[in-house]
């Protein structure tokens, strides 16, 4: 009987590191896959020069996704506040993740939204480059500092040329960034040590990397 016992116990135990591990093990897979080459883009003059203007930047007060959400619909001249936002949701925060930005996001604009994750740096530009290019700005969820920590966070794109990729970033003022300061920041890999919590999140799915949102 106690025999019997402890074998359940162990394939139990075996389960439950299997799912637990599993996640991870796909994760990396993923990561790996989307670090391709992309210089060559630029060597080929494969990206188009483009740059949206009166993209408004609009500091966060209450949570980054909010805050695009409500640069994005005042860009398309109907806005809606961070603090509408927060009150028509009852309070709650639901652009945490990019399943709960692309709903959100959809619903206030009320335009097709939808995520694009886990794109290769390639694909990941050369998406990028054709929103633009259609008049749309690019909600990006990638790695940002405030006060000296890297966060989660969402940013909007508005621009890129032959060296710069600009960025609003809702944490109160406008970037420009080389195109490998963008790459390290959509991988992640800007992170010196990312939190466990994160890695949870990324594993799990609950945050993606190389994500934009595709507004239509």
């Amino acid at each position: 009987m106690k025999k019997k016992l402890l074998i359940c116990l162990f394939i139990i135990l075996g389960i439950t590191v299997l799912a637990l591990v599993t996640p991870f093990i796909i994760l990396g897979i993923r990561s790996n896959k989307i670090n391709n080459d992309y210089k060559y883009l630029l060597l080929e003059d494969k990206l188009e020069v483009v740059k949206i203007e009166d993209v408004p930047l609009i500091k966060q007060d209450i949570s980054c996704g909010y805050a695009i959400i409500d640069m994005l619909s005042s860009f398309y001249g109907a806005r809606v506040s961070e603090e509408e936002l927060y009150n028509n949701n009852a309070g709650r925060i639901t652009t945490s993740s990019t399943a709960g930005f692309v709903d959100e996001a959809s619903k206030v604009l009320n335009k097709k939204c939808y995520a694009k994750k886990y794109l290769k740096n390639d694909e990941l530009l050369l998406a990028i480059n054709h929103s633009l290019a259609s008049g749309n700005p690019v909600a990006i969820e990638w790695a940002a500092k405030l006060d000296g920590e890297w966060t989660l966070h969402w940013s909007l794109i508005s621009g890129m040329d032959k060296e710069l990729i600009y960025v609003n970033n809702p944490y109160g003022y406008k970037e420009e960034l080389t195109y490998d300061e963008f790459i390290s920041r959509t991988t992640f890999k800007a992170f010196d040590h990312m939190p466990i919590g994160y890695q949870f999140g990324f594993a799990f799915g609950l945050f993606t990397k190389n994500t934009i949102i595709v507004i239509e």
